[in-house]
């Protein structure tokens, strides 16, 4: 039954204590994380100005946005 079900792809962007501040329209599942962020330009500009007071951090899919957002290390 895993074949016949769609999966979607939503970004949420939360406070420290993980109150969520901002979460996506639904977006096609096979995108990947970046390309979903890059959908919405607004939020990279509030990440970039957010990074001035402190760090965004994120999960390894977004490994391409390593200057906007930090992301952790990969196992060696």
């Amino acid at each position: 039954a895993k074949h016949k079900n769609h999966g979607g792809n939503i970004q949420v962007l939360t406070a420290p204590d993980g109150w969520p501040l901002w979460t996506s329209p639904v977006r096609p599942g096979r995108e990947h994380d970046t390309s979903c962020l890059r959908a919405h330009p607004g939020l990279l500009t509030t990440l970039t100005e957010i990074r001035e007071n402190m760090r965004t951090l994120a999960d390894l899919g977004y490994e391409g946005e390593a200057d906007t957002i930090a992301v952790a290390f990969k196992k060696p």
